[in-house]
């Protein structure tokens, strides 16, 4: 199960308290207004795929799940 991160949930919860709710351009707006909190979470993602290719690699030449 995916957890939402708490800016993106509080985003959402704003959302949904007004009738635009549907409106995807305004949500990404707002996400996308705080940039140091983008920053951080974009070099986050960064490192959690960099892990994720690196066990990828080391599998792949272990010929894991062959």
């Amino acid at each position: 199960m995916s957890t939402v991160d708490s800016r993106v949930a509080a985003v959402l919860d704003r959302s949904n308290q007004h009738d635009n709710s549907d409106d995807e351009d305004a949500l990404i707006a707002e996400l996308e207004e705080d940039e140091s909190s983008m920053a951080a979470f974009r070099e986050q993602r960064l490192q959690q795929l960099h892990g994720e290719l690196a066990r990828a690699k080391a599998q792949r030449n272990s010929d894991y799940g062959t």
